[in-house]
């Protein structure tokens, strides 16, 4: 685990540093050129510091992670009652409140203050056991990751001798002892093991502040100050003429540093290869570190790196050879699934019908084929549009795609509406599936305004020659209309692909227009279909369904349309007039509905009915958690998730906010103002809303116009 102390030199000097430094050549080296510069000297065995960022991987958590958890601890142990408001430490509103109450009650360092790690290990363990214990469990779930696996092989064929480490985990002796390696572990109560020279096979593994399975763990800054002397000395005369690899480590030690320092301040032909994380600038006490060594004639850099992991890979593959590589690759794929996304074949389980659902879709079958042909010249823009405009007035459709004109109709047809603008030959080109695939596609769009035309001469209905067709006759219940507007039953219709089956979509809607037949604007027609539609359950839309299902396929199995209508065109739409319906089964279990014989070949798909996840609100007494599927009734009958908080001051405001166009930040303002009012759903919607109680002690603030600020005393 890195412990936290004070810097040895302050970040407000890295600048006369890096500049001091650069005076003796450049301190960073490439990955890629550190990792050659490994391979070019594979004959001297390397030595590896690693701090906690090697043992993120293996399951350890990082040393501010660890504050945290204390942190977490202290408070929760302080205000019971409050754990699940505070189950995930991830989340920056989390971690925000639990440190204002440290602030507010005083005694504890300032967030991130270099002293924390040991503050708070001391001040949530006071005890030493009991800190040995905490550690204790974390390493027993943790497993050495690919990172240690590879610095083995690297070290059965000796390129890695030794391995120091001021962390707890002892992962390198751990993953040692898979392999063909005899692990000697270093500790405080084993410090004349130190000055031995491991033999081929054998990992020094030295843990530089003790193993809390026997000794006293240091890890406190009283501790820490009392770095054996003797571990020091034995990192000191390694270093002499072995290469050190520092990774995961942060260097924010002040007794380790001093050590390292101590050693680069001696001749010798070790180099100092500093591996740091990410594209971010070396710290200032690293860079001290390296400009040390430099001063004092030893070769030291800084290497960007992606992670302990991602290093040794690099180094692995470049280095071993032979049978070492393959073993090496084949933990590598042996790892490989646990870090990326797996993808396995997966199916929905059945369950026994408990609902059976009608659908608004029948099987479709479209022209098989359609023409296809050039023009000599394309309009320079608005294609669409002047393409419409060259197709008005004849029985044809076409729509430009993939530097074609595709059109439905008759060739003399395509002909007169075209001329002389034809390029080459008209052909006669297959549709396939993908054709079809994209519902709003060129062919798609091409396939619906035939359709539509066609359904629109053969039922005497007035079309918009695009998807829509409506009754020639206004509605007899015109409620809802505007004086000046009439309003039309219409269907608008949808061409979908599903499960390699072409499907048409039938959507019931209402068609506004003015005394002259024109289409009513957007800003009058929409609210009048919201009156009408807006509450429309299943059993009037199914009538209305049933009504249009009566005028386009009115007796047999299946209606077939033709483009253009009733001249003998090939161009054909087969329609099945039974839509097609789906059963859906309660993986809780349920009353089985019965399938009528006749019904159960129109049901093509199945599906299940999952739960509603349970949200967590508080009682209203504030002493536990409730939970329930609908987020308005639960905040009804009970309060906030965070009301505890509230009451007990840890948290008492809450901002939100809101970005939204300029023009419509005072109607958006007057609508978040409903959050204070009591609201009661209109006789048509009670079958599925509640009444909304307000939140009194809610108010708004506004800031600017498009900008507000929502809290809450």
């Amino acid at each position: 685990m890195t412990i936290s102390s004070n810097l040895i030199v302050p970040p407000s000097a890295q600048t006369d540093i890096t500049e001091l430094a650069t005076t003796r050549g450049p301190i960073t080296l490439s990955l890629d050129a550190f990792v050659r510069s490994l391979g070019v000297r594979r004959t001297a065995p390397l030595a590896f510091f690693l701090g906690a960022g090697a043992s993120t991987s293996s399951g350890v958590p990082s040393a501010q992670m660890c504050v945290w958890e204390w942190k977490r601890q202290i408070f929760l142990t302080n205000n019971p009652g409050l754990e699940e408001q505070f189950v995930e430490l991830s989340l920056e509103g989390v971690r925000r409140r639990i440190q204002r109450w440290l602030d507010r009650h005083g005694g504890f360092p300032e967030e991130n203050a270099p002293e924390e790690y040991g503050f708070y290990i001391r001040q949530c363990f006071p005890i030493a056991n009991d800190r040995r214990a905490y550690f204790a469990d974390i390493v027993r779930e943790a497993r050495p990751h690919i990172g240690y696996r590879l610095l083995c092989h690297l070290a059965e064929t000796d390129l890695v001798r030794s391995v120091w480490s001021p962390n707890f985990d002892h992962m390198a002796a751990r993953a040692a002892a898979n392999f063909k390696l005899n692990p000697i572990e270093v500790g405080i109560d084993t410090q004349e093991r130190a000055n031995r020279s491991p033999a081929k096979g054998e990992l020094l593994c030295v843990s530089m502040h003790g193993d809390y399975r026997y000794d006293l763990l240091k890890n406190t800054p009283a501790e820490l100050q009392q770095q054996e002397a003797a571990l020091c000395a034995a990192l000191i005369a390694e270093l002499r003429e072995t290469s050190l690899v520092v990774a995961g480590y942060s260097g924010r030690d002040d007794s380790l540093m001093a050590a390292l320092k101590d050693a680069y301040r001696e001749s010798g032909n070790g180099i100092l290869y500093w591996c740091g994380f990410g594209d971010t600038d070396s710290p200032a006490h690293v860079l001290a570190l390296i400009d040390h060594a430099r001063a004092h004639g030893r070769q030291a850099y800084y290497i960007p790196t992606l992670g302990f992991d991602d290093l040794l890979t690099r180094v692995s593959l470049h280095c071993l050879q032979g049978e070492t590589r393959k073993s090496a690759i084949k933990a590598m794929e042996e790892f490989a699934p646990e870090d990326k996304l797996t993808r396995e074949p997966w199916q929905v389980a059945k369950y026994h019908a408990t609902t059976l659902i009608k659908s608004n879709s029948f099987a479709i079958e479209c022209p098989a084929e359609i023409f296809r042909f050039d023009l000599k010249q394309w309009p320079e823009e608005l294609v669409w549009s002047s393409i419409r405009g060259r197709t008005s007035g004849h029985a044809l459709v076409a729509v430009p795609f993939k530097g074609k004109i595709c059109a439905l109709g008759f060739i003399d047809t395509i002909k007169k509406a075209f001329g002389d603008n034809i390029k080459g030959p008209i052909e006669r080109t297959p549709v396939g599936p993908k054709d079809l695939l994209y519902d709003d596609g060129a062919i798609v769009s091409l396939m619906l305004e035939a359709l539509t035309r066609s359904m629109a001469e053969a039922a005497s209905l007035h079309t918009d020659g695009r998807h829509e067709l409506w009754k020639t006759t206004p509605r007899e219940d015109q409620r809802g209309a505007k004086p000046g507007y009439v309003t039309h039953d219409s269907l608008q219709l949808y061409l979908r692909r599903l499960g390699g089956t072409q499907y048409l979509a039938l959507m019931p809607s209402i068609k506004v227009l003015d005394k002259k037949g024109n289409p009513a604007p957007v800003e009058i027609a929409s609210p009048i279909k919201n009156g009408i539609l807006g509450y429309q359950h299943n059993r009037p839309f199914n009538r209305a369904i049933m009504d249009w299902r009566s005028i386009l396929f009115p007796t047999n199995r299946e209606a077939v349309y033709e483009f253009p209508h009733a001249c003998g065109s090939t161009f054909r739409f087969k329609i099945r007039r039974s839509p097609v319906f789906g059963e859906i089964g309660l993986p809780l279990g349920g009353k089985i509905t019965p399938i009528p014989p006749a019904l159960q070949p129109l049901i093509k798909y199945q599906g299940l009915q999952l739960s509603e996840p349970e949200l967590v609100f508080s009682n209203k007494a504030g002493t536990g958690l409730v939970r329930s599927p609908h987020p308005i009734r639960g905040i009804a009958d009970n309060r906030p998730f965070d009301y505890t908080l509230t009451t007990r001051g840890f948290f008492t405001g809450l901002r939100l906010g809101v970005v939204c166009p300029e023009g419509e930040a005072r109607s958006l303002h007057r609508y978040l103002q409903n959050v204070n009012r009591t609201l009661f759903p209109s006789d048509t919607e009670r079958d599925y809303l509640v009444d909304y109680p307000g939140q009194p002690n809610f108010y708004w603030r506004a800031g600017r116009v498009c900008r507000a600020d929502f809290r809450h005393s």
